[in-house]
């Protein structure tokens, strides 16, 4: 199906880009979201074009099939801080909230993600017990990436304190 889906969320705009060749490469790639390729949008990206933006509606979920794409945050300073890279068959979008909490953008030129719309999937799970554990567990998958990402993150910081305070510096 491609109707609806975003392929293209630049500046808001979505267009719908069919490509056999894309939706073959979903068919033979194995990967989380296999269950609801039936509900796949191919969405070809070029280097640098924003997948979804941080604070937009939260109505698709994704998966990268080729390529790789950054996922980034803006700090309360306004700089964008990167918080994960997502490479072919990792899972983004999903979120408890209305809106995304992050930007993700293409990094490499043939990037490929195919969208799958929140809303239906949900209603399909609705009823599809088998359906809604693999999603369960697609949650938990994301959820345990996050938890190990920060613990290197926190692992990194007490490092650089033990250096500062080596060094002599005033540690915070």
């Amino acid at each position: 199906m491609t109707t609806g889906a975003p392929t293209t969320l630049t500046k808001g705009h979505s267009h719908n880009l069919p490509n056999s060749n894309h939706r073959r490469l979903l068919m033979n790639q194995p990967h989380p979201l296999k269950s609801l390729d039936p509900l796949a949008v191919m969405t070809p990206c070029q280097r640098g074009q924003e997948i979804r933006s941080q604070e937009g509606p939260a109505d698709y979920w994704y998966c990268v099939i080729s390529g790789a794409a950054r996922r980034c945050v803006v700090r309360l300073d306004g700089r964008r801080q990167i918080v994960d890279l997502l490479l072919p068959g990792d899972v983004f979008g999903f979120t408890a909230g209305e809106e995304y909490d992050s930007t993700v953008e293409a990094i490499a030129e043939g990037t490929v993600v195919a969208a799958y719309s929140r809303r239906r999937a949900e209603m399909l799970s609705d009823s599809d017990p088998q359906l809604a554990r693999e999603i369960r567990q697609i949650a938990f998958l994301a959820m345990a990436r996050l938890q190990a990402q920060l613990l290197i993150v926190s692992v990194d910081q007490q490092v650089a304190k033990v250096d500062a305070r080596d060094a002599g510096a005033p540690v915070a």
